[in-house]
């Protein structure tokens, strides 16, 4: 789930890939990551036309491809995390950042900020750009939020759910 708010009204200010997403986010242990963010298949179909697929046909249609490409943003770059802390969100017991669980139940994971310098993009203007987000685990780090402080009041918040593991060696 996402949104983009202005703080100073409350409005929430209409997202380009809408307000539930498919996606995801991979963070790899060499420092690199990458995100994919496009409109969902079941919420806003029309964003989604299933006439394109890969490789692409010369008679396929190119407002079919602009309307893929506009709702929908992919980035690769290396990331950071930096300010990073981590407790629990029961009854005062630290946890470490590995996810080790107190006894006090549902448990929160780390939290702090989280810098990804673009390397490349759907978007040409963000190859060079650096998101910095606040991030923060809850759920025993199976839900994590970003959010990104745009100024002007601009705050945009984003919720990854995370999916079951596979063996991909199976």
């Amino acid at each position: 789930m996402a949104n983009t708010s202005n703080t100073t009204s409350g409005a929430i200010i209409p997202e380009w890939h809408s307000i539930y997403p498919s996606g995801g986010s991979v963070y790899a242990p060499s420092g690199h990551i990458s995100f994919v963010i496009t409109a969902n298949d079941t919420t806003q179909p029309e964003f989604r036309p299933k006439t394109v697929s890969l490789p692409a046909q010369p008679s396929d249609s190119q407002a079919d491809w602009a309307t893929v490409a506009q709702h929908s943003l992919g980035v690769f770059g290396t990331f950071q995390f930096s300010n990073v802390s981590c407790s629990g969100s029961g009854k005062g017991k630290e946890k470490d950042c590995k996810g080790n669980k107190g006894d006090h139940g549902n448990e929160s994971g780390p939290s702090g900020t989280l810098t990804v310098n673009i390397t490349s993009a759907t978007l040409p203007s963000d190859i060079g750009y650096q998101y910095v987000n606040t991030f923060k685990f809850t759920d025993d780090c199976n839900k994590h939020v970003l959010v990104a402080d745009f100024g002007g009041g601009l705050v945009q918040t984003v919720w990854f759910y995370r999916l079951p593991q596979f063996d991909v060696f199976a």
